[in-house]
């Protein structure tokens, strides 16, 4: 197959009369099942492919239709469907690919390949859903096939790694791709000369223009103008005795490749004495370009007995591209190693060359992928990480030490419902580590205090959920996120409950509904889309549909309103979603109650509209194993103790959920 870290989606060609000499036969696979169009991976993972998937009018069956367009004109197309993919020697792996009916290549080169494996972080990539933290590998500069290894497994030969760490940037931006394995550009040296390059011209901009892509699906590498003129100004000055100028002002290698040199037809081999490109990484990476590596043979020829070979960095600005890419080319004969658990990628200081007799041919390099044999298996089952945000046990929650029988309509209001979620998100938390054979928990808290109130462990991260940037080390590598804050009022002092009068509540500066269960959660979403989260599992409230609901007065904070659009903002995102509207919450024993599922707010006419908190902590670790709980939201409440039967098949009980928002 044909490995492209740039895409996302994974297919096999699946036409048996096309020319490829391999290809996938559907009808000879009994696992094998055609996506229909009322499935969520088509119409909500498809969504953070290029173009959606669309329901296949031409199929009675009502398939979901998908068509690939790559940044060479190259195409794919098919339905989406479903199959179990062994890799080495792992368990069975429940896949959505593309089965695909007709390519179009329009590079030529590698029409015999089987297909391509999507290796970027979208939902539907190789690397999300087979759950893989590390990969590898290293593309031959031949007609060897490169090598791949999947997770843990060490290269098939020593080699020393430099890192550089991914960089992520949590607000969406419209020329930001926020599943690419984006690295920070630090400079660009030519020989011994460090090109003047402003620092600002190497960052992406307020819109995410200028983000350095490693892209093993691109054939070269792309510099934005400003970089590339002063490239293309230098590497010409130091070769100007070894290379001649094509002198061809009209002549655009492949639309971006405007430095071009005239060399002897029968000359194969570079000119010696070319200076070494260095790509300068931040954290001392550098992807250095050295010899055959910095020119290309074009198509066709010059006058007279000369060749065309153009200068293998193109200006981005000339394709458009609005961002830095590092290609296939200049990977060549580098390992290249992907390591999500520590959010980096490493480089090999040296050159690694493989040569044909160690590995299988395979077909020439096309243009926007490299074929690649795998040569281990992947990871052996590590544990998902999941973050619970919030994890601060009581600290920030109301406390009010007051008898029921004085406030029954506020205790009813503050404590059976979304104020006392800290409580709710520390038993989260310490459920998962209760089972480290299942999961690797995260905490996130606001300060250092509450950190410290739950043991102070190294996976407790401390950030503020409204200031993006400040929680971006703690979703770094998770799976999956829990979302357990909410805004939190504070009681006016003075009044006194001995003359009736009720108390009053506000919310601090900086700490209202909007701020907190809006943009606090909307931040965690992005934040978590960013590093290709598989799912999340966010607790609200019951009474949302009710915008009078007297809830929203408390503090005129609105907080169910906001709550909501956090909800619906998540349902949006494209990302498999668990939303719980929980009942009112209770300080009692969990695991002994019927559990009820509903929507609409119908529990909150019922008498049963209140819920334990350890139930609702088990329900939000339980929809973590259950895909009948994904692109679901439902309310949530229980049966008194001591009627009903104790909820154990939470398969069962997702199942009856039929609502997506």
């Amino acid at each position: 197959m044909v490995l492209d870290t740039g895409s996302e989606l994974s297919w096999l060609l699946c036409n048996s009369s096309s020319s490829a000499a391999l290809f996938f036969d559907p009808q000879r696979s009994s696992s094998y099942y055609p996506v229909p169009c009322s499935s969520p991976a088509c119409s909500d993972r498809g969504r953070d492919l290029p173009m959606p998937p669309v329901c296949d009018a031409s199929s009675t069956a009502g398939f979901c239709h998908f068509y690939l367009s790559y940044a060479d004109a190259s195409t794919a197309e098919g339905v989406l469907a479903t199959d179990s993919f062994l890799v080495g020697s792992s368990s069975a792996l429940p896949t959505v690919f593309g089965c695909v009916a007709s390519t179009y290549y329009s590079a030529g080169g590698d029409t015999d390949a089987a297909g391509l494996l999507g290796m970027n972080r979208g939902s539907l990539s190789f690397v999300n859903q087979s759950g893989i933290r590390r990969f590898s590998y290293c593309i031959s500069d031949d007609d060897a096939s490169g090598v791949l290894v999947l997770g843990d497994a060490e290269p098939p030969f020593p080699l020393s790694l430099n890192y550089t760490p991914l960089i992520q940037i949590s607000l969406p931006l419209p020329y930001f791709d926020r599943v690419a394995y984006t690295v920070q550009l630090e400079g660009i040296r030519v020989g011994g000369t460090l090109l003047p390059i402003p620092k600002s011209v190497l960052v992406p901009d307020h819109t995410g223009a200028g983000q350095t892509m490693v892209d093993s699906g691109t054939q070269f590498t792309f510099l934005l103008g400003p970089a590339y003129d002063a490239l293309k100004s230098e590497f010409s000055r130091q070769t100007s005795g070894a290379l001649v100028p094509l002198d061809e002002p009209d002549f655009v290698f492949q639309g971006a490749f405007d430095l071009c040199f005239r060399l002897p037809a029968e000359r194969d081999a570079p000119p010696p004495g070319l200076p070494t490109v260095a790509l300068l990484l931040r954290g001392g990476a550098e992807v250095a370009v050295v010899g055959e590596r910095l020119r290309y043979r074009a198509a066709g020829d010059a006058p007279g007995p000369d060749a065309v070979w153009c200068f293998t960095f193109g200006n981005s600005d000339l394709v458009p591209l609005s961002a830095y890419v590092i290609g296939h080319h200049h990977q060549q004969n580098v390992w290249v190693a992907y390591d999500l658990e520590n959010a980096r990628v490493g480089i090999s200081q040296k050159p690694t060359p493989l040569s044909s007799s160690r590995f299988p041919r395979s077909a020439s390099a096309r243009k926007r992928a490299v074929t690649l044999a795998t040569s281990a298996a992947m990871a052996d089952g590590t544990a998902p990480v999941v973050l619970v945000t919030g994890a601060g046990g009581r600290t920030g929650s109301l406390s009010l030490s007051l008898s029921e029988s004085l406030f029954p309509f506020i205790l009813r209001l503050v404590s059976d419902f979304p104020f006392s979620m800290p409580i709710l998100s520390q038993i989260v938390y310490m459920k998962l580590k209760e089972r480290s054979d299942q999961f690797i928990a995260r905490g996130l808290v606001r300060t250092a205090e509450s950190k410290e109130k739950i043991g102070g462990a190294d996976d407790v991260f401390v950030g503020d959920i409204r200031n993006a940037e400040s929680i971006v080390p703690a979703v770094q590598g998770i799976d999956a996120l829990i979302i357990l804050t909410s805004a939190v009022p504070k009681m006016k002092p003075g009044f006194d409950p001995s003359k009736g009068e009720r108390p009053e509540f506000y919310f601090e500066d900086g700490s209202y509904p909007e701020q907190v269960d809006w943009v606090g959660q909307k931040n965690q979403i992005d934040a978590a889309r960013a590093v290709g989260v598989k799912q999340i599992v966010l607790v609200g409230s019951m009474g949302g549909t009710d915008i009078n609901h007297p809830l929203n007065n408390i503090g005129n904070g609105k907080i169910l309103i906001w709550k909501r659009k956090a909800e619906q903002y998540l349902a949006d995102s494209g990302i498999p979603y668990t939303i719980i509207r929980a009942g009112g919450l209770q300080d009692k024993d969990g695991g002994v109650r019927e559990l009820l599922v509903g929507k609409d707010d119908e529990l909150l006419k019922t008498e049963t509209r209140t819920i334990a908190r350890p139930d609702v902590a088990e329900v939000c670790i339980q929809a973590l194993q259950y895909e009948e709980a994904k692109f679901k939201a439902f309310d949530l409440a229980s049966k008194p103790e001591g009627t009903g039967t104790p909820t154990t098949d939470f398969k069962a009980l997702f199942s009856q959920v039929t609502t997506r928002f």
